[in-house]
C-alpha cells in the first residue's frame, strides 16, 4: 500500500511536487506493477487472490483538489486508479484541521469526486470533518464514521468498502466502530 496526500509543490510533509510522484508511478511501471482495486486488495489481504501479488494499492488521504488536477491524470496515463479518503463534510473547502498547512490546501468537490468514481478512481471515508476519532464521544464518532458512508455512497452511488481514520488514530473503540460500516481500514 502507498499512501500520498497531496502532489503539489504545497509546504510541508504531505506534499509531494508533481515531478517527484511521476517519477515514482513511473517506476512502478516500469516494473510491471500494477494498481490493485481495494477488493483486490481485500482478496489478498485474507489469501485468496495470489495473483494480486505484483499489485500495488495506491492510496490518497484528505480528497486535495490536485489529486483531480494533478495525480488522476497521471495515475490515468499509466493505467493506475487509487483509493481516495474524503472527509465527505470538508469537500469544497479548504483543509482547515490540526496540522493544516499554512495556506491551506484546496479540497475536491463533489461533482470532481462523482466525475472521477465514474472513470474509475475509488472512494473510501475519511470521517466526515477528518476528525480525531479517539477524542469524540461513542455518538459522535458513529456519526462522524457512519455518516461519511452514507454521504459518500450517496453521492457515488455505490456503497463504501474502505475506511482511513484521520491521523491514523484509532483505539479499540474507533476500530470497533469502523468495523461495523466498512470492509478493510487503512491507517
Amino acid at each position: 500500500v502507498l499512501t500520498y496526500h497531496s502532489i503539489s509543490d504545497a509546504a510541508g510533509p504531505s506534499s509531494i511536487p508533481p515531478a517527484v510522484f511521476e517519477r515514482q508511478m513511473q517506476v512502478l511501471a516500469d516494473l510491471g506493477r500494477r494498481s490493485l482495486r481495494l477488493s483486490e486488495f481485500i482478496d489478498w489481504h485474507e489469501g485468496k487472490n495470489g495473483a494480486a501479488d505484483d499489485g500495488v494499492l495506491i492510496t490518497f488521504d484528505d480528497a486535495f483538489e490536485d489529486f483531480g488536477q494533478v495525480a488522476a491524470p497521471i495515475l490515468k496515463q499509466h493505467g493506475f486508479s487509487a483509493l481516495v479518503f474524503i472527509p465527505t463534510r470538508r469537500l469544497g473547502q479548504p483543509e482547515g484541521w490540526q496540522g493544516a498547512n499554512d495556506p491551506p490546501r484546496q479540497l475536491m468537490d463533489w461533482p470532481t469526486v462523482r466525475a472521477l468514481a465514474d472513470d474509475g478512481i475509488e472512494f473510501g471515508g475519511h470521517s466526515r470533518t477528518h476528525a480525531n476519532l479517539t477524542k469524540l464521544s461513542p455518538a459522535d464518532r458513529e456519526e462522524e464514521i457512519a455518516g461519511c458512508a452514507e454521504d459518500l455512497s450517496g453521492q457515488i452511488g455505490k456503497a463504501v468498502e474502505g475506511f482511513a481514520a484521520p491521523y491514523g488514530r484509532v483505539s479499540p473503540d474507533v476500530v470497533d466502530a469502523i468495523g461495523r460500516h466498512y470492509s478493510m481500514a487503512f491507517g
